[in-house]
């Protein structure tokens, strides 16, 4: 893991830079017309409780908070089990871990450390009843001290089996960028293949979302967006409303209610 993270340190510190720079280039989060005075924000609009199906009623997610830790326990569409994120005091995640039973188990698990503005991180992801599991080495770059604005996230995969005591090379799976405007997320681009290195990234895009923030400073509205810039398929939108303490999420017809906490 050190020495993959140690060849592409000052390559991914430069191209943390160069997002910083162009955002000011990018498209502005546009605003939604609920505003402020119909919000109320007593809410801790950052800690979710539960979230409901409105169709049926059931629950589909329920957050439970221990000191640092988070656990969120998911219910029917989104399979059976859990998913426990750990913080340190300065409230940077520091190991994520779930098991999802849709059929059989699916397990992931990452643990995370922190150098400057880049976090490191190693784990695996396994599936019951199968021969090998997934390697992964993961690395992050911040562009704030906190460790709060992930501009650059490169995660490297090696599929190993159970038996096998060998060491593999990972090759990098996926590239996420991220562009920031006021302190929130405005656009995501995923791409297959090594974000720094290569020059040409249009033939190894998979997807962009773009964000909008309604004038309390809410996420209002998400878009899944293909090459070239349109939504895509009916899915692609998930539009958010706030009344009380719930925000309704609704896409194309379908809709879930998330409850929140007072402040």
């Amino acid at each position: 893991m050190a020495a993959v993270c140690a060849c592409q340190s000052n390559q991914g510190n430069n191209a943390t830079q160069n997002e910083q720079q162009s955002e000011n280039q990018s498209a502005e989060a546009s605003s939604e017309t609920q505003g402020t005075s119909s919000i109320d924000l007593t809410v801790d609009w950052e800690k979710p409780l539960y979230s409901i199906d409105t169709e049926t009623g059931d629950t589909l997610k329920k957050w439970v908070y221990d000191g640092n830790n988070v656990t969120i326990y998911y219910m029917g569409d989104y399979g059976d089990g859990s998913a426990t994120y750990k913080y340190d005091d300065k409230h940077s995640l520091v190991s994520e871990s779930d098991d999802i039973n849709t059929g059989n188990i699916h397990h992931s698990e990452m643990y995370y450390t922190y150098q400057g503005k880049m976090r490191y991180g190693t784990g695996l992801e396994s599936t019951e009843g199968n021969p090998s599991y997934i390697d992964i080495d993961d690395i992050t770059w911040f562009a704030d001290d906190a460790c709060t604005m992930d501009t650059l996230n490169q995660t490297l995969t090696a599929e190993m089996e159970w038996e096998e005591d060998v060491e593999k090379d990972k090759e990098v799976e996926s590239s996420t960028v991220k562009k920031f405007k006021d302190g929130k997320l405005i656009e995501q681009t995923t791409y297959g293949c090594d974000y720094i290195n290569v020059k040409d990234l249009a033939p190894h895009f998979r997807s962009k979302i773009v964000y909008k923030y309604n004038s309390a400073g809410l996420l209002a509205e998400e878009t899944i967006l293909d090459q070239d810039g349109n939504p895509m398929g009916e899915y692609a939108t998930t539009k958010y409303t706030y009344k009380g303490n719930a925000r309704e999420s609704n896409i194309t017809g379908a809709s879930e209610i998330t409850y929140y906490a007072k402040k």
